[in-house]
């Protein structure tokens, strides 16, 4: 008797634990529930809540777009440039060429005086050269007014040439203009190189030709060398 007397407390223990178990159990499940059953309601809530303003509706491509112009500089407009430059005046652009030290900034400059340079403006643009040597030194500047000269008057940069300078050095302008006359208007240039008159230099005129011509019809230049007096091989 006072062995199962002894067991009995330990039944109720175990019976009891399985009741606060099981209790426990269905109140966790019931919970979890309740809290799917609201999850479902957010969800439902949310996707059927219209937009307050149809300006707040971004797309994916709007985005991918919006973010790429981030990125993508717009691409300045030459006759806007054009407009601007002239404007300001060629001789502004030209004194600023002139006092400019950086080379890089300083030769931008002068590009972008010669893309405005006109034969209504070429008169101040000559006085402002006038203060630049006419030679070897400065063949890169001279190089770029006798090209932008040479698209609407390469007789009158021809006779500039003449004008400053004299044999070799005349010759070596000559063939600057050549060069900008050429990629313009081949055939003019070439039977101006061909003239009987222009024989004694018509080696130094045909290497402006030929880089001209080449830059625009490179099998017409080839052609052209081809022809030329021993068939081309000193070319």
């Amino acid at each position: 008797m006072n062995t199962n007397s002894k067991r009995i407390p330990l039944v109720w223990l175990m019976t009891l634990g399985m009741v606060l178990f099981t209790g426990g159990y269905y109140l966790g499940l019931m919970e979890s529930r309740k809290e799917l059953v609201t999850l479902a309601e957010c969800i439902s809530s949310y996707k059927n809540k219209k937009p307050k303003s149809v300006l707040g509706k971004i797309s994916v491509r709007d985005k991918r777009n919006k973010n790429q112009s981030m990125f993508r500089s717009t691409p300045l407009d030459p006759n806007d440039i054009k407009a601007q430059n002239k404007v300001r005046g060629i001789r502004e652009i030209l004194l600023e060429f002139q006092n400019e030290t950086n080379p890089v900034y300083k030769f931008s400059k002068l590009g972008e005086a010669m893309k405005v340079l006109t034969r209504d403006n070429l008169a101040e643009t000559l006085g402002v050269f006038e203060s630049i040597p006419f030679g070897f030194d400065s063949a890169q500047e001279y190089g770029m007014l006798l090209y932008a000269w040479s698209q609407f008057d390469p007789y009158g940069a021809i006779d500039y040439c003449k004008s400053r300078s004299s044999g070799i050095g005349s010759g070596f302008a000559v063939s600057g203009v050549l060069e900008g006359w050429t990629a313009r208007d081949p055939v003019r240039a070439k039977a101006w190189v061909e003239n009987p008159e222009n024989a004694g230099m018509a080696k130094l005129y045909n290497f402006g030709l030929i880089k001209g011509w080449a830059s625009q019809d490179l099998k017409g230049a080839s052609e052209y060398v081809m022809n030329l007096e021993g068939g081309g091989r000193g070319w």
